[in-house]
């Protein structure tokens, strides 16, 4: 499949590619990554759905534009959506989720929504906005990748023995070290300068639904909370279980989450269950 190219409001060029077939779906990846991350989740959700992926601006084929701003970054999905497909289903991942929510405050036609543990916070956390400061000294000083082994223990609570395996996926690892710096500017953004206020967001059309698990960290809990006080948005569903930590997408159960609430988005909007 050929890239495809489309502009966002504001000149930036992103790139996009679709694959698979059946009801439109649009993935939008997280902080750490491109258009070909989570390879395992995208290739199971294009069994039944036609799944476009974009690289987020900064990222891959795309334009970068700085600093960070999420309602940029809404502009460009919506972009991809309006030149690329009809109705889709938006699934955002981590990040990608706050990028698909900032769609909320002038939403599209869509035939549903899915958010997977999106990071917001409505207030400055001082412990938060230290943390950040430190990894930022620490790229500076030491480089990027010293930067997302301390992030990792920080922010993810993961050990040496953890970070250590997630080194392993050489080529996972080397595309988060090079994207550090943009995932960095995106949580600084989050966390001073982009809180989250409710009354900024709409009433769709169309169901939105979060995921979360056992498994997320209390952060992103607490995250759901917020999105999930929205009168329009389904709260997570206690049955679904843990959500797999490491390489995003990876994991059986984290795969079967995601597809059982993307069945649902769609049969809400009246598309076909496959």
């Amino acid at each position: 499949m050929m890239t495809d190219f489309v502009i966002s409001a504001d000149g930036t060029r992103i790139a996009c590619e679709t694959h698979g077939s059946g009801p439109p779906l649009v993935f939008v990846h997280g902080a750490s990554g491109d258009r070909h991350a989570n390879a395992e989740l995208r290739n199971a959700l294009q069994q039944s759905y036609a799944v476009t992926s974009y690289d987020r601006r900064g990222r891959g084929e795309s334009g970068d534009a700085a600093p960070c701003d999420f309602l940029d970054e809404s502009d460009d999905l919506r972009a991809v959506i309006l030149a690329i497909v009809r109705r889709p289903v938006v699934f955002g991942i981590s990040m990608g989720a706050r990028i698909a929510l900032e769609l909320l405050r002038n939403p599209l036609d869509l035939a549903g929504m899915v958010l997977f543990e999106a990071p917001i916070t409505d207030r400055a956390d001082p412990e938060f906005a230290e943390r950040l400061t430190r990894v930022r000294d620490v790229m500076e000083a030491e480089g990027n990748e010293a930067a997302t082994i301390l992030h990792s223990r920080l922010f993810h609570q993961r050990t040496s023995a953890e970070i250590e395996q997630l080194r392993q996926d050489r080529g996972w690892w080397r595309l988060r070290v090079e994207t550090f710096p943009i995932t960095l500017r995106e949580m600084e953004a989050v966390h001073r300068y982009c809180l989250f206020e409710p009354h900024n967001y709409q009433q769709p059309n169309f169901v939105v639904h979060l995921i979360t698990g056992n498994a997320t960290l209390p952060f992103l809990q607490r995250s759901a909370a917020l999105i999930s006080g929205l009168p329009f948005v389904q709260p997570p569903d206690p049955d679904l279980g843990r959500c797999a930590r490491g390489p995003a997408g990876s994991g059986f159960a984290q795969r079967v989450t995601l597809r059982s609430v993307l069945h649902s988005s769609a049969e809400t909007a009246g598309l076909p269950r496959r």
